[in-house]
């Protein structure tokens, strides 16, 4: 009965600590989202008029090594519809960049308003910033509590 107790109490302390390890893990660098928002903008800005494309493929390419750069940091890949109190946030936030992106490429394409495109991209990625900020420290309450 003993062996029990102490195991399951092992159990729980190594769970414990596997939760604050995968916390300390989460919190990327602070150039990491900086980069991620500038990149975001770039291709936002790239689908402005007179744009080639070849600014929106360079930016897939930086965030496709980034997403790389960022499972190697972490060791971890979030998809923040499967955490806990993270999936109502997370439809919002592509909710708001789809409304972002639409009003943007109207205003642009459709009703000629030069440059609504870039504005767009840069209120995206200031909005991607702030939010993957929030969903690292709400990550890290949500493991270490």
């Amino acid at each position: 009965m003993e062996n029990d107790e102490y195991g399951a109490a092992q159990a729980l302390q190594d769970l414990g600590e596997g939760r604050a390890a995968a916390a300390r893990r989460v919190v990327t660098p602070w150039w990491y989202h900086a980069l991620f928002g500038v990149s975001l903008f770039a291709m936002v800005a790239g689908l402005s008029r007179g744009s080639d494309g070849l600014l929106v493929g360079l930016a897939l390419v930086a965030q496709g090594l980034l997403y790389l750069l960022y499972r190697r940091l972490t060791g971890l890949w979030l998809n923040t519809f499967h955490i806990a109190g993270l999936k109502r946030a997370t439809v919002l936030a592509l909710l708001f960049a789809y409304a972002v992106l639409a009003v943007g490429g109207a205003l642009e394409h459709g009703l000629g308003v030069p440059f609504s495109l870039v504005v767009a991209g840069v209120v995206m990625a200031v909005a991607y910033v702030l939010f993957w900020r929030w969903v690292e420290r709400r990550l890290v309450e949500l493991w270490r509590a």
